[in-house]
């Protein structure tokens, strides 16, 4: 007999399946020095379904790959890195570069001769430092320019790049939008604009990012949520309900009737008006409160038909009278 998917639902672990396909790739990230990439070339699988595999059922040999001793117990709520800033594996990789980018003995030599000393790339190394340490390239230049070492080299933002991203800058500034919002409005590269972001604008991105954090679990309709999108419902979701959210603002249909009428699921019609027309649902009990709509909880407000109210309101209309 078949489990139920109440029961298989409860079931910890890696499926059977999932264990005798990863089995072989398990064995070598436990064993060797390979990268994910060369141990899934190796064994033929997906490299983003064994590094989620292997996240979530043996975190303990994922933290152990990065220096981190952990049992199974405890290894769930230890984090490898940060929301944001530089990782443990790249803090390992570059970590003897950029100490040797900060040593004033050093100075004689750039970035790239740096680079090349620790058997690195250049470019990867300048942008490890650009993003996370933006001050040591502008003391470097400043104390090889008063030690008449500079190279006379261009340093920080080009000027035809500042021209380019202009516009996109001046949008996020004013705006709510999206990166790839103002990417698209302005004909610029996505990656291009989130690094030139990240390089020569980090007020605006620190600035981004704490409206982020401000709007987590944001639940008002039209303030920008954790991602950084408003919230707001998708276009395929108003059109779904549109009907329906059309009745129950100029009818007495209760949501069952209108639900029935208009083919869309009853939960999900009550779902919707809840998170993006609670003012129609506090409309129809006949709230008097004052103020914004999400600031009066439901819980508060009396419940009745609409149908019953119009049913009553000659009768009451007259005793009043």
């Amino acid at each position: 007999m078949r489990a139920s998917s109440k029961q298989r639902a409860r079931q910890k672990g890696p499926k059977p399946e999932s264990v005798d396909k990863y089995r072989e790739a398990l064995q070598l990230y436990m064993t060797t020095e390979l990268s994910c990439r060369e141990i899934c070339d190796l064994c033929g699988v997906g490299r983003y379904g064994f590094s989620a595999y292997v996240r979530k059922h043996y975190r303990e040999a994922l933290l152990s790959r990065n220096g981190v001793a952990a049992d199974s117990d405890g290894a769930s709520a230890i984090r490898l890195r940060e929301k944001f800033g530089q990782s443990p594996a790249a803090c390992t990789k570059y970590g003897k570069a950029i100490e040797a980018c900060k040593d004033t003995a050093r100075l004689e030599y750039n970035v790239s001769q740096i680079a090349h000393m620790f058997n690195l790339r250049a470019t990867a190394l300048a942008n490890q430092l650009r993003a996370h340490f933006p001050e040591i390239p502008v003391n470097r230049e400043r104390e090889r320019m008063l030690r008449g070492l500079s190279d006379n080299q261009q340093r920080g933002v080009r000027p035809q790049c500042a021209l380019k991203y202009a516009g996109a800058v001046q949008m996020l500034r004013e705006s709510d939008c999206t990166l790839r919002q103002a990417a698209e409005a302005f004909s610029v590269p996505f990656g291009g604009l989130k690094q030139h972001l990240l390089f020569y604008h980090r007020d605006l991105v620190e600035k981004r990012r704490k409206k982020r954090e401000a709007g987590r679990g944001t639940v008002m309709p039209g303030n920008l949520n954790g991602s950084g999108r408003p919230h707001s419902p998708t276009p395929a979701t108003l059109e779904t309900y549109r009907q329906a959210v059309e009745l129950y603002r100029t009818t007495a249909l209760t949501t069952t009737e209108i639900a029935e009428r208009t083919g869309v699921s009853q939960s999900g019609l009550r779902s919707h008006l809840r998170t993006w027309h609670r003012e129609l649902i506090l409309e129809r009990r006949g709230c008097t409160q004052m103020g914004q709509a999400w600031d009066i909880p439901l819980s508060d407000t009396k419940r009745y038909l609409r149908s019953t109210a119009q049913k009553y309101a000659p009768a009451i209309k007259r005793l009043k009278e």
